[in-house]
């Protein structure tokens, strides 16, 4: 979509004509969708996150300026919800990580104690540390990724991953 036509219909979204929200659904609701599901890694939480982002333009396309690169700002957008969903969720996905998949066994394997081991050392981990842990390793996150979604320079992202090694090799 052209900047000119979603930004006609965000004007139309500030006089409430709320009929402007279908076309901009129509042209970005696969693509956010899949950008979500790339980071939550769950079909329905990233429709979930594909409702709260229309819900979002909705209720507060007042306070949305003019937008010059509409795709690129749908798709901040998106990674922007989709990591705060990661970021309320990861105290709950800590701890599921972690487990061993084939847990029914009375035994645990040394798999098992190993991520138990890891879980443990991460935990020791400050809460920034643990947050750039689970973007880089868990969910998948490139530097660059990291670096463009907490705004902070690649470098820092880059030395802070290798302190967090260092630090979990002293643990482990």
């Amino acid at each position: 979509m052209n900047k000119r036509k979603f930004n006609k219909l965000l004007d139309k979204l500030r006089n409430h004509d709320n009929s402007a929200l279908e076309p901009i659904y129509n042209e970005y609701h696969g693509r956010i969708t899949y950008t979500a599901l790339q980071i939550v890694r769950d079909y329905s939480e990233a429709t979930d996150i594909a409702s709260d982002i229309f819900l979002y333009l909705l209720e507060n396309a007042d306070s949305v300026d003019y937008i010059e690169y509409p795709d690129a700002w749908m798709r901040r957008l998106t990674k922007n919800f989709s990591i705060d969903f990661v970021r309320r969720d990861a105290k709950l996905m800590k701890t599921d990580n972690f487990v061993f998949k084939n847990d029914s066994e009375p035994n645990i394997s040394e798999k098992a104690c190993l991520c138990l081991e890891i879980a443990a050392a991460v935990g020791r981990l400050s809460e920034q540390q643990q947050n750039l842990f689970e973007l880089h390793y868990i969910y998948g996150f490139k530097y660059k990724e990291i670096a463009a979604t907490l705004s902070i320079p690649i470098g820092t992202i880059k030395r802070k991953i290798q302190e967090i090694k260092t630090e979990l090799k002293k643990y482990l």
